[in-house]
């Protein structure tokens, strides 16, 4: 029969031999879970190379179809007087002779026409009654002459008022022009003067093109500008070039005007609203995907991968595309990879590893091409033992000796 002291000591003995046990594999496994932590560390990145190329940029811009000042025309009233059609529509083209508007005199024109007969009237009678005077001795010479020529002036009044009648009738056009405004309504009274139908002559519309002074120094005739119609964006791009650039800013906008001739038949008006771009080719330049620009607190800056290390560069933007941007930036040059997915989850010297397009890691891509390499090889070797037994055969039996 054992002792208890012996019992006791002999537990505690066992006790603290699976407490050391328990240490030394806790801290066996200790590096073993460090290690998929140190791996989380380093982000996946695709890549992109960098390029030199000369952009093609865009330069935007806006503007309505005006007419110019020598092409401009318009259609006024003769005479007071009541619109009784319209008959034509902005952007109309029309040919020499067409109607625009059918008019009828007004009350004025009218009543000048009635009381011109009246007079016309009093005067034949006034000179009727100096002749029959002047037979009965009762009136001299000089009367009549002045009955006489009362009556020519009256007459002369009466021809008048019949010409403004017949006047106020239609308004037609004397040139082939396009109809850039209407300002007549039908039933509408209008006083004399006032301006009914504007049209332009054909080959005066033009579309002023508001440019930033800068961009403007970039710009000169000829160059070629896309203008599409504001209401439809979606619709193919009118190709046309600027003709001339203002000599001077615009007062009110303070911007450069570049000027573009609208040809016959473009289908646009007088007032019309357009957005324009100007396609300019940017001086050459390193140029990446703008999925690699990240923007910080100091401007833009590019993320490149060497040995295995994201390093940061700040970046100036040159020009841009939808897809690509022309840069400079201390430490870049052609051939450089350029981080153009994951670069917002990097800092400067971050552990990075560069992911294939298809979504394997740089190391196994690499053993992949190790693995066609060796299977190429091999297939390249048994095609060569195959050939030379093939050989050896041929050679074998043409020698009657073997």
């Amino acid at each position: 029969m054992s002792h208890p002291a012996t019992t006791i000591l002999g537990a505690l003995g066992c006790a603290l031999a699976v407490l050391l046990a328990g240490c030394g594999a806790a801290h066996d496994a200790a590096p073993a879970a460090a290690e998929p932590a140190e791996a989380a560390a380093i982000c996946q990145v695709r890549v992109a190379a960098i390029v030199e190329d000369a952009l093609e940029v865009a330069l935007p811009a806006a503007g309505t179809v005006a007419v110019a000042a020598p092409g401009i025309r318009v259609a006024a009233a003769p005479a007071d007087c009541r619109v009784r059609a319209v008959l034509v529509a902005p952007g109309q083209v029309l040919a020499a002779g067409t109607t625009l508007v059918e008019l009828e005199p007004g009350v004025e024109v009218l009543a000048q026409q009635v009381e011109a007969v009246a007079v016309q009237t009093a005067a034949r009678r006034d000179l009727a009654q100096a002749q029959a005077r002047l037979a009965a001795q009762l009136a001299t010479r000089l009367e009549l002459g002045q009955a006489q020529a009362a009556l020519e002036l009256a007459e002369v009044r009466v021809a008048a008022a019949a010409q403004r009648v017949a006047a106020v009738s239609a308004l037609t056009c004397a040139t082939a022009c396009q109809v850039t405004r209407v300002a007549a309504q039908a039933g509408q009274q209008v006083p004399a003067g006032t301006v009914l139908v504007e049209m332009a002559i054909a080959g005066h519309l033009e579309v002023r093109l508001g440019l930033d002074p800068q961009q403007a120094r970039a710009i000169a005739p000829g160059q070629r500008v896309l203008l599409r119609p504001a209401r439809s964006p979606e619709t193919p791009p009118l190709e046309l070039t600027v003709a001339a650039l203002a000599g001077q800013l615009t007062p009110e906008t303070r911007l450069r005007d570049a000027v573009v001739a609208i040809p016959d038949g473009a289908g646009l008006v007088a007032g019309e609203y357009l957005t324009a771009e100007l396609p300019l080719r940017a001086a050459r330049a390193l140029v990446v995907p703008r999925a690699a620009l990240v923007q910080g607190d100091d401007g833009f800056a590019v993320f490149t991968v060497h040995d295995g290390k994201a390093a940061r560069h700040v970046v100036t933007i040159a020009a841009e595309t939808q897809s690509l941007a022309a840069l400079a930036g201390a430490g870049l040059a052609v051939g450089n990879d350029v981080v153009v997915e994951g670069a917002a989850e990097l800092t400067d010297g971050m552990a990075v590893a560069i992911v294939a397009a298809d979504g394997r890691g740089a190391d196994a891509k690499a053993g992949a091409e190790d693995k066609d390499a060796k299977d190429a090889k091999a297939d390249k070797d048994a095609k060569d033992d195959k050939d030379a037994k093939d050989a050896k055969d041929d050679k074998d039996a043409k020698d009657p000796a073997k």
